[in-house]
């Protein structure tokens, strides 16, 4: 696949961004994290479903182009979500697309998000 998901629609799909709250490892002070993604192709095209994914599925070249296209008109800081990038961890061993504190732009691992998933809410939508 070359194109981002809208893309070879021809068609700029709605997007939300959900996420949920939860304190940084490093700083300690309140971060919000996105937790999901979802391409609202049902708005657009009737009868199609929406497309739902984490940041662990656009860990790739591609996606990464394509993440960062949908989210480019965003003000993430604005809403409390820091940086969005690749970032090493010790842990894991390589680099992933992660989710970074807003206030300290540590790397806010995925491994911990199961803890808040059940917080998570819709933060903003797009179109």
């Amino acid at each position: 696949m070359d194109h981002c998901y809208g893309h070879w629609l021809n068609q700029t799909l709605p997007l939300e961004i959900h996420g949920a709250y939860q304190t940084c490892w490093k700083c300690h002070k309140p971060t919000r994290i996105i937790t999901e993604i979802v391409f609202r192709v049902d708005q657009v095209y009737k009868g199609a479903r929406r497309l739902t994914g984490r940041l662990s599925d656009f860990d790739s070249p591609i996606g990464r182009r394509c993440f960062n296209q949908a989210i480019a008109s965003l003000d993430l800081r604005g809403l409390g979500i820091g940086v969005v990038k690749d970032r090493y961890s010790r842990t894991m061993g390589g680099s992933y697309l992660s989710n970074g504190c807003a206030h300290c732009d540590s790397l806010q691992g995925a491994f911990f998000e199961h803890e808040v998933w059940h917080e998570s809410e819709l933060v903003t939508t797009t179109m």
